[in-house]
């Protein structure tokens, strides 16, 4: 019975138009930041091609920098900084996808992590 509830209640907010509200009234000049975890590469395309089309992508970098110059103002409307899990090994079969849309992201941050340890300090 939950399930059905969330789902519903989903639609009602979905069709509604409040993620459209908040996002293009309330958030309009503050900076989202997008964490990928294990996007399929079938349904990357897509989704990246929607976050291009209807927002303005900027790199970490340049929000920093904003930042610590006091010259936020000068980050568009509708920012967005895209991250991915790098713990994911199909985030390297998007490459290709995020190249051919040009779309800017945090490359620098990358671990490999080959197994985990558990030790009291």
């Amino acid at each position: 019975m939950g399930i059905k509830i969330k789902k519903i209640m989903y639609y009602i907010i979905n069709k509604c138009g409040i993620p459209f509200l908040v996002r293009n009234f309330f958030q309009r000049n503050k900076v989202t930041i997008l964490l990928f975890h294990d996007l399929k590469t079938d349904s990357a395309a897509k989704v990246l091609k929607f976050v291009k089309d209807k927002y303005n992508i900027i790199k970490l970098d340049a929000f920093i920098n904003a930042i610590k110059n006091q010259t936020a103002s000068e980050i568009p409307e509708k920012a967005v900084i895209i991250t991915f899990d790098d713990g994911h090994f199909n985030n390297y079969n998007l490459l290709p996808i995020i190249k051919e849309e040009s779309i800017e992201f945090i490359k620098k941050w990358c671990f490999i992590i080959p197994s985990w340890r558990y030790e009291e300090i």
